[in-house]
């Protein structure tokens, strides 16, 4: 006996979504322990294992105990707003409350933003507005594209949905690019200031 369509939509969603962040997870992964070390690949593997773990899970509610169209947009806009909401929060917090310290484990942590207490506070004063302004234009945005397919069928919601999140974790890693072209600008190899830093975390 062949599956429902609403079965076999959500196996193709499941398929897309997977493939998608395993791509994501790997090869920015592989991408980032060879430049610099940028960002904590394991950081990256854990969240693609989480997206993973919970897209499956929500698969098995769906095909399993009947979760309707409108339960799973409801799901799928929530997964939407949680990058922008971190990054709103996270710029906030590196903004008005950095970690004080150079450290392994918390903070903006690149080669170039530990090679002086400068560079560290410079790193999460310019990160925490840019995420900020970055979240507040990603929140609305994710928002208006959810809305767009409030009654649209499981299918179109997991695919875009998924589209989006995909997007929302590019642009959420891209934005290290312009952290670390603003401290080469702005300190030498040994993370002393090259002029005076006139740069404001308002």
């Amino acid at each position: 006996m062949s599956n429902s369509p609403t079965k076999d939509g959500m196996n193709l969603v499941a398929v897309l979504s997977d493939t998608l962040t395993f791509a994501i997870t790997y090869y920015f992964n592989t991408f980032f322990i060879f430049y610099q070390r940028i960002i904590n690949h394991l950081s990256i593997l854990t969240i693609g294992l989480i997206i993973n773990l919970t897209l499956l899970y929500f698969q098995y509610l769906i095909q399993e105990r009947g979760v309707n169209a409108m339960g799973f947009w409801i799901f799928m806009t929530a997964n939407n707003l949680i990058i922008p909401a971190i990054m709103i929060l996270f710029g906030k917090i590196f903004t008005e409350h950095p970690p004080q310290s150079i450290n392994s484990i918390y903070g903006y942590r690149t080669s170039r933003s530990r090679k002086s207490q400068d560079t560290w506070d410079f790193a999460h004063a310019y990160c925490g507005k840019l995420w900020k302004r970055t979240g507040r234009i990603m929140l609305p945005l994710s928002i208006a594209i959810m809305l767009l397919i409030i009654n649209k069928s499981i299918e179109t919601i997991g695919i875009v949905g998924a589209i989006a999140e995909t997007i929302q974790c590019i642009i959420l890693i891209a934005t290290i690019f312009p952290v670390e072209r603003a401290l080469k600008k702005n300190f030498d190899n040994d993370g002393n200031p090259r002029t005076t830093n006139t740069f404001s975390s308002n």
